[in-house]
């Protein structure tokens, strides 16, 4: 048994009745575009299901059809087509609207990623520390601040502590110091890999150590 399609069934009983589509037009009051949208295998052209169903019943009356069957008939047809739906375009036109927007985001975030990763891979990391200025230091102070700046998506750490990096790239950080040689070591780690570590030596001369120093007999 061949499984007819709509386009079939309506040009197998237009031409057993000898009717055009201009005449079907006519005498159902259904549009010709609609006609033509279905002969021509152009389901993607029809309008939503409530409509289509009110046409096809129209003509199915006219033709001496089971309204089912040729409702039936145009799935059949909508999915040798692979057009996935009988009535997408109108459906699904903010669904469709929104799955663009949401690609069109993904392929931003991939080529910020892809940005990010050519400048980083062609160029040294930009992480610096600040403060202190220099490398070996003496201070009476039992505290001592860490400022630096570096890439806003890389890690910094301080003395293997991870430190919150602001979107400008600035850090800082506050360090306690024991009496004697502190030895403070900050390191920024690339989100894709590869590292930079800066060393800071620090003495911290306790004023406790030199009174009690001066009072020993």
């Amino acid at each position: 048994m061949v499984i007819k399609t709509l386009k079939d069934l309506l040009n197998e009983c237009l031409s057993l009745k000898n009717i055009t589509l201009e005449k079907l037009a006519q005498a159902t009051g259904v549009p010709l575009n609609f006609l033509k949208a279905i002969v021509e295998e152009k389901i993607n052209q029809l309008p939503p299901e409530v409509y289509t169903r009110g046409h096809l019943k129209k003509i199915a009356e006219y033709l001496h059809i089971d309204p089912e069957e040729i409702f039936q008939a145009l799935k059949r047809q909508s999915a040798l087509l692979k057009s996935g739906d009988v009535f997408p375009t109108h459906r699904f036109k903010l669904r469709q609207k929104k799955i663009i927007i949401g690609v069109v985001g993904i392929l931003l975030v991939l080529l910020g990623i892809a940005t990010y990763l050519i400048i980083n891979v062609n160029h040294h990391v930009q992480f610096d520390v600040t403060e202190p200025k220099s490398n070996s230091i003496t201070t009476n102070d039992s505290m001592i601040t860490i400022i630096g700046h570096g890439q806003p998506l890389d890690t910094i750490f301080v003395n293997g502590n991870p430190i919150p990096v602001q979107q400008n790239g600035e850090f800082t950080t506050t360090i306690e110091l024991i009496p004697g040689l502190n030895s403070i070591e900050i390191e920024s780690k690339k989100l894709f890999g590869g590292s930079v570590k800066i060393t800071k030596e620090v003495f911290y001369q306790s004023n406790n150590i030199d009174t009690i120093a001066s009072t020993t007999p």
